[in-house]
């Protein structure tokens, strides 16, 4: 994964946590689907 990847991921996972919310409710907040943002937060690649 790139380091841009790992950053935006990073980011995200801290603001996340900042904001006391679950992956869940981030995902339903944002509209999309749990898996995308566990993905997003844990710095796993996605597949096309």
């Amino acid at each position: 994964m790139n380091e841009l990847a790992k950053c935006i991921g990073l980011r995200i996972r801290n603001h996340r946590m900042h904001l006391k919310l679950s992956q869940e409710k981030l995902a339903e907040l944002s509209g999309c689907h749990p898996t995308i943002s566990v993905n997003l937060s844990e710095e796993k690649r996605m597949q096309h």
